[in-house]
């Protein structure tokens, strides 16, 4: 029985980690006038595989995304927080509440990409669990982002920041 309660387990957190269910990457509309496209997106890793990642900019929220996601928001130039969260699951540690900033500093006329990498290692006593946000080359991000699923930014955010 146990080995079937794991069966039933595993098979639904795969189904958590199927991701959203927009289309498929394709090039958003250009930015409106004075603005600047900004991309987001999540690398595969079975750490943190089955929970969504929360997303701001300037401490307002625009997008939640799992493994297989993207997301994309226009911002005006100057300077910006990059910001991600993982909203809170019961049993979390305290290391879980610790955000990960990056400054962005937009120009016109230009396209950043942004990508949020999870990983488990082993060093030394015990077990490390590690997330990085950094920015990505375009060639390299276009590449990685093709097969993602678009997860719309919040509605609010519709024109941007």
């Amino acid at each position: 029985m146990r080995r079937f309660g794991l069966l039933v387990f595993g098979l639904a957190l795969s189904g958590c980690a199927s991701g959203g269910n927009g289309p498929v990457f394709t090039e958003p509309p250009p930015p409106p006038s004075g603005k600047v496209l900004v991309y987001i997106y999540r690398d595969f890793n079975a750490a943190f595989s089955v929970r969504n990642a929360a997303f701001y900019i300037d401490d307002k929220k625009f997008a939640d995304l799992l493994p297989t996601d993207y997301s994309y928001v226009y911002v005006t130039p100057g300077h910006h927080l990059l910001r991600e969260h993982w909203p809170y699951w019961p049993g979390d540690l305290a290391l879980m509440f610790q955000n990960v900033e990056v400054p962005l500093e937009a120009k016109p006329g230009e396209t950043y990409y942004y990508r949020l990498s999870t990983g488990v290692g082993g060093a030394g006593a015990g077990l490390t669990v590690e997330w990085n946000l950094q920015q990505v080359p375009a060639d390299q991000a276009r590449s990685e982002l093709a097969g993602k699923h678009l997860a719309p930014a919040d509605p609010k955010m519709k024109d941007g920041f």
